[in-house]
């Protein structure tokens, strides 16, 4: 894995900023809080997002700010991905927001948790420790911040090795322990619970047993009783054959004496139509009479040629031209009126406008000179932007010359106080210690003369920029009057076009109004009085000829309810004659049938005989057949018992042999299994340890070369430190001794966890912030050599140490200036 890029937008003391990374080693320089260490945080959530403890939204958030974002770019295995995580401010707290990743070009929006998801699986880390910490290995491999890992040296064994165990990914051997205690916990009670299942397996077999001897006894119970069922079957059919035949005659019977019922109620139907007909010819008769005598008075002349029709037609032409003629007046002369309003509106809106017109003219010239001046703005603008970017390239210059005035103050300081060189390990001379003073005192004389130079230039410039400033804020003035000016002129030529307006729409509305009222003359011209008189004399013409035509549908009304009636009393004399003719005969059958029913009554008897004995055999046969039913439930409830032990008896044979299964894992487990876990977590912590210690005891000596300070690891990998034969605590050591110890059991640590977690992709990049805590000059060039043996392809160092500038390969400097970060060029 190597990084390219970061961009942060108001991410702790960023507001918009990209950082790109270039390959090597580089340094992160910059005076303390000037806001370094917030781009390792901003890689780290990047990656792994929030965390409530160690990196919270609150804390990477800039004050103030709703939204923020981190964009980090870089390159693994060849792949090129970009991975976004936002943060946005709630009423409570700071929160994730959704992100996304592009891998080669192919973007993913996602959660944070699928982020985390998909990180885990690029960066190769164990899966296991994705939902327990989300950058464990991260943080020992390629991320410690500053002071933790020294927190972790301090803390008790038992929390530094499980730390250890996790990290190198060991710890399921200690889980793997836990669970089988557990595990064979579960296997006893699994035992006794089999045990208890199996403890009526012989009683199950007894019962059985009994079970299919009562089965085999009822059976032959049954095997006798079923000759006597088939004997009874045979009489019932046998009877039943007889007594079908009986029924076929007294169906017969019932059938003549249905027909003979039929026949009365036939008879009484048929003299009661008669009655009924003779009746209703009499009423025919009564209104043919009737009617003759009202056909005769209907006699009426017609009083006009026209139809009701055409004098209807007429009416309603002569009313629509009335009502035309009164809607128009009173459209016009709503009209009329509309118009003189508007006219009047009008014309006072273009005397009111014409009033505010005047002053357009002088607005414009003023205009004028304005804008002549507004055209300097841009230019001096740019004047003001060049100037603050000289005085800060001023500010970088007055900075380096302080440094090395600094640094050569310190060189002095130290030079007078050393004794040995501590490389050759010679004497250093007073001579040569004054040679050293006197090139220093040299370069402290020419960086001040150089400092004053741009001091002055510095003051210079800032005074040409309060000018600039103060000119630029005349103009911002005059910007506004101008806009303000602007502004009235477009409203007044606004006025002026509705002006014109107006004036076109008031001569339209006069010729309107005129229009109008030369249509009313018209209208008042027409007798609407003349038109309303011949309309009522047509409506009483038109009701003479409706009762005249109403006279004449009345006598053809009659004419057909005679001509009715005589064809209705013609239809009820025929339908007499049929009746009478229909009575003849039903008389004739019904003597027919009494006769037949005369020859058949005894067989009534004879049936209710033959189906008394019948019910007798019946009755004998179910007893027989209930009998039988009987025999053959109790066989089943019977055979349904069987079965069920049987299967009992089955699944506790089954239970028993997993008994035995059980107990033989159990002792496997107990005497065998935790014995080769136990040997295969030592194998692997022997080997871990022993590369472990002899990485760590080589980087600190080479820090170090301190011959009477000895370092190595216990069994729990806590250092153990002597001095002079003997053992110190790590807390009583001096600043420089405890970082270099710290250090170097990061840069220990980091190695073995490449080495035994073969498949992590994070094994390119290394980050060290502040590493050189307290350390000496000396010191300093030692680290040189430890960071060119680990040869990794991307070393990233946070230090406001200047010496490791002179051993990185590149720099990239952090200044902060009221409050915000940037990264200088």
């Amino acid at each position: 894995m190597i990084i390219k890029s970061i961009k942060l937008n108001n991410i702790r003391s960023y507001l918009n900023e990209e950082i790109r990374f270039p390959d090597g080693s580089f340094l992160l320089s910059g005076d303390i809080g000037s806001g370094k260490s917030t781009i390792l945080l901003a890689i780290e959530f990047a990656l792994f997002g929030i965390k409530r403890k160690h990196l919270s939204g609150t804390s990477l958030l800039r004050n103030g700010k709703k939204e923020g974002s981190v964009e980090l770019n870089f390159e693994i295995e060849d792949n090129d991905v970009i991975i976004k995580r936002a943060l946005k401010r709630t009423k409570d707290d700071v929160t994730q927001d959704t992100g996304y990743i592009i891998i080669d070009g192919i973007k993913k929006e996602l959660t944070a948790n699928e982020l985390k998801t998909v990180i885990f699986d690029l960066l190769g880390y164990p899966p296991e420790l994705l939902s327990k910490s989300k950058d464990l290995v991260y943080r020992y491999t390629v991320f410690t911040p500053q002071e933790e890992m020294k927190h972790i040296l301090m803390e008790d064994e038992e929390f530094r090795l499980d730390v250890l165990r996790r990290v190198f990914g060991i710890d399921k051997y200690k889980r793997v322990r836990e669970n089988e205690v557990i595990f064979i916990k579960k296997l006893k009670e699994q035992r006794n619970i089999l045990a208890s299942k199996i403890s009526d397996l012989e009683e199950k077999n007894r019962l059985k047993k009994e079970r299919e001897l009562e089965i085999c006894k009822l059976n032959g119970e049954l095997d006798a009783l079923n000759p006597q069922i088939e004997v009874m079957k045979a009489k019932l059919s046998q009877q039943g054959r007889e007594l079908k035949l009986i029924e076929i005659s007294i169906k017969n019977l019932e059938n003549l004496k249905k027909q003979l019922d039929v026949n009365d109620a036939k008879l009484i139907e048929k003299y009661e139509q008669i009655r009924k007909n003779n009746s209703e010819i009499t009423f025919i008769e009564t209104q043919l009479k009737e009617l003759s005598k009202k056909f005769e008075s209907l006699a009426v002349e017609k009083p006009s040629d026209k139809s009701d029709e055409e004098i209807e037609k007429e009416i309603y032409e002569k009313e629509k031209m009335i009502n035309l003629l009164r809607q128009k007046d009173i459209i016009l002369k709503g009209k009329i009126e509309n118009l003189s309003v508007k006219i009047a509106e009008l014309e006072k809106s273009v005397s009111d406008k014409s009033v505010r017109l005047k002053d357009i003219v002088p607005k414009k010239l003023e205009f004028e000179k304005l804008k002549v001046g507004i055209e300097e703005k841009e230019r001096l603008l740019k004047r003001i932007d060049l100037t603050n970017l000289e005085i800060m390239q001023l500010n970088n210059k007055i900075k380096e010359f302080e440094a090395y005035v600094t640094q050569s103050n310190h060189l002095k300081d130290s030079i007078k106080k050393l004794n040995n060189c501590p490389t050759c390990r010679q004497q250093v001379t007073d001579s040569h210690k004054h040679a050293i003073d006197d090139a220093e005192n040299r370069n402290i004389e020419r960086c001040n003369e150089e400092l004053k130079k741009v001091s002055d230039l510095k003051s210079e410039k800032e005074d040409f920029l309060k000018e600039f400033r103060k000119q630029y804020d005349v103009l911002l003035t005059k910007e506004k009057n101008f806009e303000v000016l602007n502004a009235e002129i477009m409203m007044l030529e606004r006025i002026n076009e509705e002006i014109i307006d107006n004036q076109r729409l008031l001569s339209k509305a006069s010729a309107e109004k005129k229009e109008a009222e030369n249509e009313l003359e018209a209208v008042k011209k027409q007798d609407v009085k003349q038109m309303a008189e011949n309309i009522e004399e047509l409506k009483r013409l038109l009701k003479k000829i409706q009762i005249y035509n109403g006279l004449l549908k009345d006598r053809g009304h009659i004419i057909n309810m005679m001509k009715s009636k005589e064809e209705l009393k013609e239809k009820l004399v025929n339908s007499n004659h049929e009746l009478k003719k229909n009575i003849d005969d039903i008389t004739l059958e019904k003597t027919k049938l009494t006769l037949e029913i005369e020859k058949s009554k005894d067989i009534e008897k004879d049936y209710e005989a033959m189906k008394s004995e019948l019910e007798e055999i019946r009755e004998k046969h179910i007893d027989l057949e209930l009998k039988k039913v009987s025999f053959v439930k109790e066989i089943e409830g019977l055979s349904r018992i069987a079965a069920s032990l049987e299967a009992e008896i089955i699944k506790k044979i089954s239970i028993r042999e997993n008994l035995l299964r059980i107990a033989e894992l159990q002792n496997w487990l107990e005497n065998y299994f935790v014995n080769i876990v136990s040997i295969m977590e030592k194998q692997v912590m022997i080997k871990i340890h022993q590369e472990f210690n002899n990485l760590f005891q080589n980087w600190f000596n080479m820090m170090m070369e301190d011959e009477t300070i000895n370092v190595r690891l216990d069994e729990q990998f806590t250092p153990i430190i002597t001095q002079d034969g003997y053992d110190i605590d790590f807390e009583h050591l001096s600043g420089g001794e405890r970082t270099s110890c710290a250090l170097a059991y990061r840069l220990s640590l980091n190695k073995v966890i490449n080495d035994v977690v073969s498949n992590i992709k994070t094994k390119d990049i290394i980050i060290l912030d502040e590493p050189t805590d307290g350390f000496s000059s000396e010191q300093l060039d030692k680290v040189r050599d430890v960071l060119d043996q680990l040869a990794i392809k991307q070393t990233i160092i946070v230090s406001h140490e200047s010496k490791i500038e002179s051993f990185v390969e590149h720099v990239i400097r952090i200044n902060k200036n009221e409050h915000v970060s940037r990264v200088m060029n």
